[in-house]
């Protein structure tokens, strides 16, 4: 797959059509302007979860279009990835979810005309993915804290408050803090950790930096380890995150690998979320690995 500039006369965007007022309004914005552009839409709508999946390989399926671009947040776009797995279509992002990860990791930008002048005009490049159980992740993995707070996470709430949601989620499983421990073997290197997050990217959660040596050029993962358990060592992670400054915390290790294995330590015997780019995507015991092939991915 080479990083050259290829035809863009048809594309199909999948989105959710119950998305807000105003999320609603930036996607006819763009849309007015890729038209602009002399590009042809097909307009994709989902009805359920999976359903960005689904409507993905049938795109790919029906061969009518040169590009399919995926309207939503981390989740939208990682259902459509796994949708175009394997082919050689071309994916391009418009950001309209809470977060918003994987836009700000390769510079799209916010206003509408910016957007379509990414997806008109920018180059493809191959981007290997995760993938954890086999599912298909672009940005991240984790097990621990954040995986719970993902799972239990109130998505009608969501909708109406946004990042907000996650902030109470956050404080109520704080305030609920249930010690585990996992056993994690990076490319045959085993450490024990209370949490872990496998990231492709350097950004989470936002602009938040948790693994500065990420990239999604890397055919490698960055594996970020909170070693110590306890809901006081938990509250100091994120607030050394928000900060920047999770380095400089001596209970928090990074390994680098192609391998990754995390099955419970602890008595407790669960079966605990796994999740990625934002939404649950597997469960305990977990092997990630690197995928096959990569997705053409429009990269500003």
């Amino acid at each position: 797959m080479k990083n050259t500039q290829f035809s863009r006369k048809r594309a199909a965007i999948v989105f959710n059509p119950t998305a807000g007022a105003a999320k609603t309004r930036r996607l006819d914005k763009v849309r007015v302007a890729l038209e602009e552009r002399g590009i042809a839409l097909e307009m994709h709508g989902t009805t359920c979860a999976g359903d960005a999946t689904r409507l993905a390989a049938r795109i790919v399926a029906e061969n009518r279009v040169d590009l399919v671009i995926a309207a939503g947040g981390d989740g939208t776009i990682n259902e459509v990835a796994n949708g175009l797995a394997g082919s050689s279509m071309p994916l391009a992002i418009l950001p309209l979810g809470t977060a918003n990860v994987l836009a700000a990791e390769i510079g799209v930008g916010r206003r509408a005309r910016e957007i379509a002048e990414a997806i008109a005009t920018a180059p493809i490049k191959p981007t290997w993915l995760g993938v954890a159980n086999g599912r298909r992740f672009v940005l991240m993995a984790g097990v621990g804290f954040d995986a719970g707070v993902v799972e239990s996470v109130d998505l009608a709430l969501k909708r109406k408050i946004g990042r907000g949601a996650y902030f109470l989620t956050i404080l109520r499983n704080w305030l609920r803090f249930q010690n585990r421990r996992y056993r994690v073997t990076v490319d045959g290197e085993t450490r024990f950790a209370a949490s872990a997050i496998i990231s492709r990217a350097r950004y989470y959660g936002g602009t938040y930096v948790v693994s500065p040596k990420a990239s999604l050029d890397k055919d490698s993962m960055e594996v970020c380890l909170f070693l110590k358990p306890g809901r006081w060592r938990a509250l100091r992670h994120m607030v050394w995150l928000a900060l920047g400054r999770l380095e400089k915390l001596p209970d928090v290790e990074w390994l680098s690998g192609r391998s990754i294995e995390i099955v419970a330590a602890d008595d407790l015997g669960h079966d605990g979320p796994v999740q990625g780019d934002g939404d649950v995507i597997a469960r305990l015991p977990l092997k990630i690995e690197m995928s096959p092939e990569p997705v053409a991915l429009v990269r500003p």
